[in-house]
């Protein structure tokens, strides 16, 4: 049977980060399977390479208006009837009753366990908005089972209503040779061997924690050089601030967001890549550099003990925790290698074909 479905994807037209690479990728491998007919409404531009039929009569809109935006989406969805599902791949971006069938994905619930982070009309929008669209779907995709229960608990969805569907990662994510690795060291100046993190700088990513254990390590004798990549988050100064008070300047290099076609070489030419964060929906990041044999150092927060696994040294993201693990790690090359060769093995579970596909068998259900 063939399925119309219409999906709200206006983060294709942003940096591809978190939910804008989720977005794409479900996009990119949906319009492969051929009984669903899929529309995407989103900004045409800037282009990119999902092919699907665009729909998007009022032009582009910047960020800043993309609420007025979804405003005027749901209202076209509303007195539509073409569809059998209409998705929406955002957390709250579906919040009006619509004539076919509704399903959402909701990839954390940040703002309800930290209440004070971002702006505030971004707050209230979505703590108004995510029970609205809980109560009005007909089925909510949570990215993982940590999300779910933050669902069930905080919102008080029931639990029937939830399909639990984990992430991918794309095959680019692969081990790199040493041409590539000797390039992107070369690129972005990592001369030296280096931990990495990769993610936005927010507070709740606890990266000024991770800056502090390394200042312990570089006090122990550590080589290395502590490698921050990705976008400047909302409070991103406290990470400067803690560079700045321990004196790190010369050793954390801050490069900024790194484009996802050189991030396989970045992972690759890790000796660890740690992830301190205090609460993630999935954690994308981590499977990536699992995905490239390099080893994991992750908190013990929200998702990420269900997707590491065994793969990867779960820790209490604390100073003295993270400083005892990143050093183990370091200096016993036969553990690396046994994360390394874990870590391929658990982030070959996670592909973007198997997420289409559960999320299909979703669309069927309903339909």
């Amino acid at each position: 049977m063939n399925h119309k479905v219409g999906i709200i994807a206006d983060r294709l037209n942003r940096t591809l980060t978190g939910v804008g690479m989720y977005v794409y990728h479900l996009v990119n491998e949906l319009s492969k399977i051929e009984d669903i007919a899929l529309i995407t409404y989103r900004n045409p531009c800037p282009p990119l390479d999902v092919p699907t039929e665009i729909m998007n009569p009022l032009g582009a809109f910047s960020d800043r208006s993309l609420y007025l935006w979804h405003l005027y989406v749901n209202g076209v969805l509303h007195r539509t009837t073409q569809f059998d599902i209409v998705h929406s791949p955002e957390n709250a971006a579906l919040i009006t009753s619509v004539k076919c069938k509704k399903v959402v994905t909701v990839h954390d619930l940040i703002l309800y366990l930290f209440p004070h982070y971002g702006g505030i009309l971004h707050r209230a929008r979505y703590r108004m908005l995510l029970p609205w669209t809980a109560k009005t779907a007909d089925r909510i995709i949570a990215v993982s089972q940590s999300t779910k229960r933050d669902l069930v608990t905080l919102v008080g969805v029931p639990q029937y209503k939830i399909t639990v569907i984990y992430p991918g990662v794309g095959p680019e994510f692969s081990p790199c040779d040493p041409r590539a690795v000797r390039e992107i060291r070369e690129k972005y100046h990592l001369e030296c061997p280096f931990i990495l993190y990769t993610g936005t700088l927010s507070p709740h990513k606890n990266v000024s924690t991770l800056v502090a254990s390394f200042r312990k390590l570089k006090d122990s004798g550590m080589p290395h050089s502590l490698v921050l990549t990705g976008a400047k988050g909302w409070r991103y100064h406290s990470v400067i601030e803690t560079i700045e008070r321990l004196h790190m300047e010369k050793n954390v290099i801050l490069t900024g967001y790194i484009p996802s076609e050189d991030l396989p070489a970045v992972y690759s030419a890790a000796d660890v890549y740690v992830y301190p964060s205090l609460y993630e929906g999935f954690g994308l990041p981590v499977v990536e550099a699992m995905a490239c044999g390099c080893p994991v150092v992750a908190s013990t927060g929200s998702s990420l003990p269900e997707v590491v696994g065994d793969a990867g040294i779960l820790v209490t993201p604390t100073v003295d925790e993270l400083t005892a693990s990143i050093q183990e790690v370091l200096k016993d090359e036969s553990l690396r290698d046994e994360l390394s060769r874990k870590g391929l093995e658990r982030a070959s579970k996670f592909t973007w074909k198997k997420t289409a596909a559960e999320t299909k068998n979703v669309y069927e259900e309903l339909a």
